[in-house]
């Protein structure tokens, strides 16, 4: 069965069966704008600051993605995007500090993979806060 382009949930099942939490919010299938890359570099890194600062402001621990370019932008582009937020954003505003993960990267972290075999050292985004509460589990 196709999922639902305005109102997309299979991503949403997927995270849920990891024991993943997860909420719907306005911004949800809000593309990162990497399609802008080339001819508009500044828009791209304004939508995908604008993304990743209403995903903290929502209070999320992290954002799991599907899509590669979507993971080039949210992960690979948090230094870049916080030497330029109040450029970008267009006020004073804190510095992007968000774990991005691949769902596959999730995933193999449920199977009981080690976070090295995943590659998690080489995302550029602070997945280790995520680790730690893994780690920690669920009663905290």
């Amino acid at each position: 069965m196709p999922d639902k382009a305005e109102h997309p949930e299979k991503l949403d099942t997927l995270l849920k069966a990891l024991g993943a939490g997860t909420m719907d919010y306005p911004e949800k299938t809000d593309c990162c704008g990497s399609m802008l890359a080339s001819t508009a570099a500044s828009t791209t890194l304004t939508i995908t600051a604008e993304k990743l600062k209403a995903v903290e402001g929502y209070g999320f621990d992290g954002l799991v993605t599907t899509c590669p370019f979507c993971f080039q932008m949210f992960d690979g582009r948090q230094e870049e995007i916080n030497d330029m937020i109040d450029f970008l954003l267009d006020t004073d505003s804190d510095e992007v500090e968000l774990p991005v993960f691949y769902y596959t990267q999730l995933l193999g972290l449920a199977m009981g993979l080690k976070p090295d075999r995943l590659g998690l050292q080489l995302n550029m985004s602070p997945v280790d806060r995520i680790l730690d509460k893994i780690e920690e589990g669920p009663n905290r």
